[in-house]
């Protein structure tokens, strides 16, 4: 032990703090690199800068250098970028808490219906549906007195939100699961998402608006979701891809006896075409993986 000391003696005299050099900012490396030695330089910076965030006299630095490290390079359940967003003060919370296990669930993902229109029961209030994802949520909730509304979250630490509430007057009790879950999910992305849309794809949806306008049909919503199928809703149905195109060559549009579409001119016409015959490839390109699987 007397030489491991002299070993500590040896290192603490020929240590000094500076301006560049700080002992913690070394201990938070130590942590980092016990993790992986490869990790690049730039975010090795970065991940010291969330121990810093972090420090104070109940902190392990070694140790919380290690566990944030492990949760991203290791572990692989959140991002760099995610781990950035987490506050310091929930950070030190799961340290506390000895639960910094759960950090891997902070920015949990998925979607679900907790009420099926079908149990709903006059007079009492639902959370219909929840979308979560990155730390955002979109949850649909019902009273047969107050209507239906949407509430927009936003996570701002471990056990806090931040809401805003909508109305969403586009919801009755006869909808199917797989409507809603379809629709909140459109409308989280339309909330949530950072995805710009092409100009083909907006030239689409202005072509489709001006084509529904034409035939009198104002009841029906379109979506691009972050995926780029293309969604449409009406009160009581919803077509995906092709299948509205379907729906519009099919049983929208009136053909007169020269097999032309009244009320749509023909370069129109053919434009639309184009796009329908898009989602009939990418329609036989998904049904080829299936098969293959």
């Amino acid at each position: 032990m007397n030489n491991i000391l002299d070993v500590y003696e040896n290192l603490a005299d020929s240590i000094e703090e500076t301006e560049d050099f700080r002992i913690y900012d070394f201990i938070y490396y130590l942590g980092i690199n016990s993790v992986d030695k490869d990790i690049p330089k730039e975010e090795i910076t970065r991940l010291i800068n969330i121990c810093k965030e972090c420090s104070d006299n109940y902190i392990d630095s070694f140790k919380l250098a290690r566990a944030l490290t492990s949760i991203v390079y290791k572990e692989r359940c959140m991002s760099l970028d995610e781990l950035e967003r987490v506050p310091s003060e929930s950070i030190k919370h799961f340290y506390s808490e000895e639960k910094m296990y759960e950090m891997r669930y902070y920015f949990e993902s998925y979607d679900e219906i907790i009420t099926s229109p079908k149990e709903i029961m006059a007079g009492v209030s639902y959370t219909i549906a929840r979308v979560v994802h990155n730390g955002y949520c979109a949850e649909l909730h019902y009273c047969s007195d107050t209507g239906a509304t949407i509430e927009y979250g936003t996570k701002t630490s471990h056990d806090r939100w931040e809401n805003e509430i909508e109305d969403a007057s586009w919801f009755n009790i006869n909808l199917s699961d797989d409507y809603i879950l379809n629709r909140l999910n459109c409308l989280y992305d339309e909330e949530f998402s950072d995805n710009k849309l092409s100009d083909e794809r907006a030239k689409e949806l202005n072509l489709i608006d001006n084509i529904l306008s034409k035939h009198k049909v104002d009841d029906i919503d379109l979506y691009i979701n972050d995926n780029g199928d293309l969604l449409a809703f009406d009160d009581s149905n919803y077509w995906k891809n092709k299948e509205f195109y379907d729906f519009m060559f099919n049983e929208l549009f009136v053909y007169n006896h020269d097999g032309k579409v009244e009320l749509i001119d023909d370069s129109d016409y053919k434009q639309l075409e184009k796009y329908r015959k898009q989602y009939d490839e990418k329609t036989k390109e998904i049904e080829m993986e299936k098969e293959y699987e």
